[in-house]
């Protein structure tokens, strides 16, 4: 069986060197009968053996197995640089961290220490004052404060105790106008409307009266909160209630907030004092304006 295949095997030698895959007589590499090649190099049997299988994987179609990297220093060191290059991975940048500055200018009040806060809020201040004549050196900083939240729900004398005064550079009559300014502030920098307001409501919300409770009925005591405080923001102007912007601060839907705003006007908590004339049904106008019953709650008297 192993004569007939080494025949085989010798014969398809003879068909490829016939077909010029092998080289031919007077060809350097060229094989004699004797196992000699013709530049005069013997031939070994493993040698004989290797050429003969790269034959048959040729003949059909496949591709002889390659050999072992363990011998090849050279082509092991390129191996290990690219694997070494493949483990780097790509480049990250380093993201410095936003100097207190940066955050000041973006109105990121929350993210600056108090002391370094009051000393920028005081230096800005008096910037903007040296440009409007008519603004007091406070004025701005009483405005900033109110806009932190750690001073935003402090009344005046609250405020006076907790500000580090000795990071401003203000003298004794300007901090006494401060504290006089403090009630005066209704916008704060940054407050798209809501935002003093709602800090105020969660911080000191209203009881609704009976047959309603805190308890039980908290949306409702939210949005009377809201409305309360947002009245004390902009009093004496009459306040707007708008019921996508308010459900969303409540989560509630905005047919909740319409039951609430018909619920404090029947308990005269609301009342309408401008209907902005859209459809027939004026009186269920939601963008109409509304003045709340600031008289009705001692802390909204006292603060006003």
């Amino acid at each position: 069986m192993q004569d007939n295949n080494s025949k085989s095997r010798r014969g398809q030698i003879e068909k490829n060197g016939q077909n010029g895959s092998l080289p031919k007589s007077g060809e350097k590499g060229f094989c004699t009968d004797s196992g000699r090649t013709q530049d005069g190099l013997a031939k070994t049997t493993d040698e004989l053996e290797t050429d003969l299988a790269r034959s048959t994987h040729r003949s059909r179609g496949e591709m002889p197995a390659r050999p072992s990297s363990k011998n090849h220093p050279a082509q092991n060191e390129v191996s290990a640089k690219t694997e070494a290059g493949a483990t780097k991975g790509p480049r990250l940048e380093v993201v410095k961290p936003r100097t207190p500055e940066q955050l000041f200018e973006a109105q990121q009040y929350d993210q600056i220490k108090v002391p370094v806060f009051v000393k920028l809020a005081c230096r800005q201040s008096r910037n903007i004052a040296t440009d409007c004549e008519w603004q007091s050196t406070t004025w701005r900083f009483a405005c900033l404060l109110k806009a932190h939240p750690k001073f935003a729900t402090l009344d005046a004398d609250q405020m006076a105790e907790a500000v580090p005064w000795h990071e401003t550079d203000f003298d004794e009559s300007e901090e006494i106008q401060v504290y006089v300014e403090w009630s005066k502030v209704k916008h704060v920098p940054g407050d798209t409307g809501l935002i003093w307001a709602w800090t105020m409501a969660k911080s000191h919300p209203l009881v609704p009266p009976s047959p309603f409770d805190k308890g039980r009925h908290g949306g409702y005591a939210l949005f009377l909160s809201l409305a309360g405080w947002k009245q004390v923001q902009i009093d004496p102007e009459p306040i707007y209630v708008i019921e996508e912007t308010w459900a969303d601060l409540i989560k509630v839907s905005k047919a909740a907030i319409g039951n609430y705003r018909r619920t404090a006007v029947q308990q005269q908590l609301l009342r309408l004092v401008k209907v902005h004339v859209f459809g027939a049904n004026v009186e269920d106008n939601r963008s109409g304006r509304y003045r709340f019953a600031i008289e009705r709650y001692r802390i909204l008297r006292d603060w006003k």
